[in-house]
C-alpha cells in the first residue's frame, strides 16, 4: 500500500512539472507573438493560431490559479511601447476585447451579461461594428483643439506620436462644437487602405527596400515613424469608434447616437454598424460583412458586438484586460483561388532547396500574391500539388501565403506529379536528404554555390542580423555581381571600391558615406 502511495505521489509530481513547464512555454510564445504583433509589426503567425495559444494559457491558469505569474501576458494588454518615442500614461487603460469564434460564443456572452444584469428580457440591444485592422489610437482635445495622439503601447502607457497624427487629414485639428469642453478624449482605428498599401510596396520593392507584410503592419510601421513628411505621404486613414475622458456631459445615450454626434463634429466613423434587436440579426450582419469583406477598401478581421445603451455599459464595467459589454468575433483567414503556372526550387543560404509554385496572381487581404513556398517534398506529396492546379489560398495571419487545398476535379489528366531535382539548380552540385530531415539540401556550398552566397549576404546585412543600411536588395545583388563582395567579410573592404562605388547608379558621395558609416558602426559588438 505504501509503495503505490509513493507510485502515486511521483506520478503527481511529474504531472505537475509537465503542466509548469507547458504553461512556462505558452507564457514565452504568447509574449514573443505580442513583440512580433504590437512592437515588430511582423506578425509570424495568424490570429487564429495566436487565439489558440493565449486560450490554452489562459485555461492552465484557471485550472492552475498557483502557476500564474504577475507578468503573465493572459492579464496585460498589447506590448511595452517603443524606445523611440516619448511615452504617454492613458487617462484610463485602452484595453482589449475578448474573442467569439462562432455564433453559440455570442449566444453565451449575451447569456452571461444578462445574469450579470438579472436582466430577465430575451436580449439586449446589441450594436454591430466591421472590425477594423489596423492601430489603436487616443486622441485628446482640449477646448476643442487636438492636443495629444497616443497608441495603446501595453494598455496603460502607449507612444507619444501627437506630431504625426497631426499630418493625417482625417483627423481634425479643430472642432468648434468643442471650444467649451475642456477635455475630450476619442478613441479609434488608424489604418491604410488597400490600394495606399499596394502603391507603397511598389515603391518600396523598386527602391530595394523590405516590403511590409500587410497593411496593418504598413500603417503601424509609418506611424511611428521619426520623420512626419513621410507619415503625410503615406495617407494613413482613420476611423473614430469610441469615447473616453469627457470634462463636460455630452448628450448621447447610445453608441449610434454618439457616432451620429461625432460624424457632426467631423470625424470619419464606419457607417456599416448595425443595431441588432435578436441573435439572428447578428449573425446576419456577420455574414453580410464577410460576404462583402473582399470589395472594401480597407481590411477588417471581424465583426465588434457592443451593447448600445452607455448606462447598461457602465453597469457592466470591465473584467481583467476587457469590457463585459462588447466581445469581438473574428473573420477566418481570407481565401481565394488561383492556379499554379509553374513551381521552381530556390537555394536558400544554408543550402535548402524550396519548391516555389509560381502563381496566376491573385490579391489575398490587400496583398497581390503572386508566389507561395511549397516548403518540402513531403509537403507537395501530402496535399498533391501538382503544375496547372487550382489551388485554394489563404494568407496566415494576412501574413505568410499557405496552399489549403487542390481541386482535383480541374486537374488536367496529364498533369504529372513534381520531384524536387537531384542536382542544385544553381551550382549542379548534387543534392542530398539527411535521414529523419525533410529538407532536400545542396552538396556546393558557400564556395560553389552563388545562391547560398548571396542568400548569407542578405541575411547579413539584415534587420535580424547586423541592419547595415544602404546594402540593401538591389544595392547588394550589384555589389555581387560587380564582384566586390563574395562573402559577408568582403563588406568591411568595401572603401577599396569607392571611386567605382560612387559613380554606381542611385548612389554618390553622400550615399557612399552613410554605407561605410552604417557598416563601421558594426564593427565593434558590445
Amino acid at each position: 500500500m505504501g509503495t503505490k502511495k509513493m507510485e502515486k505521489k511521483v506520478k503527481e509530481k511529474e504531472t505537475s512539472n509537465e503542466i509548469k513547464r507547458k504553461y512556462i512555454k505558452l507564457k514565452k510564445e504568447v509574449n514573443q507573438h505580442n513583440k512580433l504583433y504590437y512592437q515588430d509589426n511582423k506578425p509570424k503567425i495568424s490570429d487564429v493560431e495566436y487565439d489558440k495559444i493565449w486560450k490554452k494559457l489562459k485555461e492552465i491558469e484557471i485550472k492552475y490559479p498557483n502557476l500564474k505569474t504577475t507578468d503573465s501576458p493572459i492579464s496585460k494588454v498589447g506590448y511595452s511601447p517603443s524606445k523611440n518615442l516619448k511615452k504617454i500614461k492613458h487617462s484610463t487603460p485602452m484595453l482589449s476585447l475578448d474573442n467569439a469564434m462562432e455564433k453559440n460564443d455570442i449566444i453565451n456572452f449575451m447569456e452571461k451579461t444578462k445574469r450579470y444584469l438579472n436582466d430577465k428580457s430575451k436580449f439586449i440591444q446589441l450594436i454591430a461594428e466591421p472590425k477594423i485592422d489596423g492601430l489603436s489610437i487616443a486622441l485628446r482635445y482640449e477646448n476643442g483643439k487636438f492636443t495629444l495622439g497616443a497608441t495603446r503601447g501595453d494598455g496603460t502607457i502607449g507612444e507619444d506620436v501627437t506630431i504625426n497624427v497631426s499630418m493625417m487629414n482625417d483627423v481634425p485639428k479643430e472642432i468648434p462644437q468643442l471650444s467649451k469642453i475642456d477635455i475630450f478624449e476619442l478613441r479609434g482605428e488608424i489604418y491604410m487602405e488597400k490600394e495606399d498599401f499596394l502603391n507603397l510596396n511598389n515603391i518600396r520593392k523598386k527602391n530595394g527596400e523590405s516590403i511590409f507584410a500587410n497593411p496593418r503592419n504598413a500603417a503601424a510601421g509609418s506611424l511611428r515613424q521619426l520623420n512626419k513628411e513621410i507619415v503625410k505621404e503615406r495617407n494613413l486613414r482613420f476611423f473614430a469608434y469610441t469615447y473616453c475622458e469627457l470634462s463636460k456631459e455630452i448628450k448621447f445615450e447610445t453608441q449610434n447616437q454618439f457616432l451620429e454626434k461625432i460624424n457632426n463634429y467631423g470625424f470619419r466613423i464606419n457607417s456599416r454598424f448595425k443595431i441588432c434587436n435578436n441573435i439572428n440579426d447578428t449573425e446576419n450582419f456577420y455574414n453580410k460583412i464577410l460576404k462583402a469583406r473582399d470589395t472594401l477598401k480597407y481590411n477588417i478581421d471581424g465583426i465588434v458586438y457592443k451593447i448600445n445603451n452607455f448606462y447598461i455599459q457602465r453597469r457592466l464595467g470591465l473584467v481583467g484586460r476587457a469590457p463585459r459589454w462588447a466581445i469581438a468575433r473574428k473573420f477566418p483567414a481570407e481565401q481565394v483561388r488561383t492556379t499554379i503556372k509553374n513551381i521552381t526550387i530556390q537555394v536558400g543560404r544554408t543550402g535548402t532547396l524550396t519548391p516555389v509554385a509560381e502563381l496566376e496572381p491573385v490579391i489575398v487581404g490587400g496583398v497581390k500574391v503572386s508566389r507561395v513556398s511549397l516548403h518540402n517534398q513531403d509537403e507537395i506529396e501530402r496535399k498533391d500539388i501538382r503544375i496547372g492546379d487550382t489551388i485554394e489560398l489563404q494568407r496566415a495571419g494576412d501574413v505568410i501565403p499557405q496552399v489549403i487545398s487542390v481541386d482535383k476535379n480541374k486537374r488536367n489528366k496529364n498533369a504529372k506529379k513534381f520531384l524536387i531535382p537531384s542536382v542544385c539548380p544553381c551550382c549542379k552540385s548534387k543534392t542530398y536528404k539527411k535521414k529523419d530531415e525533410v529538407a532536400v539540401r545542396c552538396s556546393g556550398g558557400l564556395s560553389m554555390c552563388e545562391a547560398q552566397q548571396l542568400g548569407s549576404l542578405k541575411y547579413f546585412v539584415s534587420r535580424d542580423a547586423f541592419n547595415i543600411e544602404g546594402l540593401g536588395g538591389k544595392n547588394l545583388k550589384k555589389f555581387w555581381k560587380e564582384g566586390f563582395i563574395k562573402y559577408p567579410y568582403d563588406i568591411f573592404y568595401l572603401d577599396k571600391y569607392k571611386n567605382k562605388i560612387i559613380y554606381k547608379e542611385g548612389f554618390g558621395e553622400k550615399s557612399y558615406l552613410n554605407l561605410i558609416n552604417s557598416i563601421n558602426s558594426i564593427k565593434t559588438i558590445s
